[in-house]
């Protein structure tokens, strides 16, 4: 088992110098699980070194398979330079290793975990079909070891096959390619939008498509492509459509400065009373109409959804302060002082 301890990448900042006793391992204590599992300490080594290139290589040559069953990988070089020498892998057939595991097995997982304030879901490994990969995997060994002929040649080939894929897929050539592909895709996408921008700002703005509406205790999620989204509290009705979009569309395309990240629409609820922007303890208020960029709302419902930490979230990663918009474009439907809303209005007017 290769594990690197927290403490020995510490070192690596500090001109390889051992780590002060303030730096603690930060994942699992690998030791005390083994431990606790009852194995006994001879079937296994935990190595926590780092080595020279050359002898990991080694390591990996000589051994008999790479058991590499993660929750997620980012792309899974381990994976790819064991098979590279030779030595078959498991892996979770999850994001990378799945489609990087040539031969050996790539085992599925059993369900996706989501982690409180990850951008994507892990995977949860197959413990019994890993163990079952690893019988499938000895039996190959052994067959190997006695030298059939059948198990030799299937292993030359599945290491050559493996090797013709690195090849047609990650040369320099290919990756070349790859890369000049999408660059002309993003400069005629470009192009594209640069065309649509003047044509919009040789006329006036569109009067429509401009925003699609979340609302909710938890804000809708983003499936739509419209450039904002506005984050409408309950009661919220937009009584002049077309001139929010005008202004959508003038502040997303204006050339002069950098367009908005978030704009605040000054609104009053149906009595005539404003719309406080803040509650007396600085925090924004929960009625506050806001226009966002629906990327930035894609990227902020990864780790939250609720209404109101959407909003907070988005004007203070806006890097400015919101625009802010005249009133006369939308209004909040309340009754008066009986209505549930009239406590929220009593507190931020306080």
């Amino acid at each position: 088992i290769h594990s690197i301890e927290a403490y020995m990448t510490e070192g690596d900042k500090h001109f390889n110098e051992d780590a002060p006793a303030s730096a603690m391992p930060l994942g699992t204590m690998l030791h005390l699980a083994l431990h606790n599992s009852r194995l006994p300490r001879n079937v296994y080594t935990i190595d926590i070194a780092q080595h020279a290139h050359q002898v990991v290589a080694a390591y990996k040559k000589r051994a008999d398979i790479c058991l590499h069953p993660s929750k997620v990988e980012g792309f899974g070089m381990n994976v790819m330079e064991c098979q590279a020498v030779g030595t078959p892998v498991i892996t979770t057939n999850y994001t990378a290793m799945g489609d990087f595991t040539k031969f050996g097995r790539s085992v599925p997982h059993r369900q996706k975990i989501y982690s409180p304030g990850a951008l994507y879901a892990f995977s949860l490994p197959d413990v019994i079909g890993v163990a079952d990969a690893l019988g499938e995997m000895y039996e190959e060994h052994l067959s190997m070891k006695r030298g059939e002929k059948e198990s030799l040649i299937r292993r030359e080939a599945e290491v050559g096959e493996f090797n013709e894929w690195v090849d047609s897929t990650f040369s320099r050539a290919v990756v070349g390619d790859k890369f000049k592909s999408l660059l002309n895709k993003s400069f005629l996408e470009f192009s594209q939008r640069q065309m649509s921008m003047q044509a919009i700002l040789s006329a006036d703005p569109p009067t429509y498509g401009a925003y699609e509406i979340a609302s909710g205790y938890h804000a809708t999620i983003v499936d739509w492509d419209a450039p904002w989204t506005l984050l409408a509290p309950d009661g919220l009705r937009v009584i002049n459509s077309q001139e929010l979009n005008r202004v959508a569309w003038s502040m997303l395309m204006r050339q002069e400065e950098t367009p908005p990240m978030v704009m605040v629409l000054e609104t009053k609820y149906e009595d005539g009373t404003d719309v406080p922007f803040v509650n007396r303890d600085g925090s924004f208020h929960d009625d506050l109409v806001i226009l966002v960029r629906t990327f930035m709302l894609t990227a902020l419902q990864g780790r939250i959804s609720r209404m109101k930490s959407v909003k907070t979230m988005a004007i203070q990663n806006s890097g400015m302060m919101p625009v802010r918009v005249p009133a006369g474009l939308v209004v909040i439907e309340r009754k008066k002082d009986s209505d549930t809303h009239s406590g929220r209005l009593l507190y931020g007017e306080l």
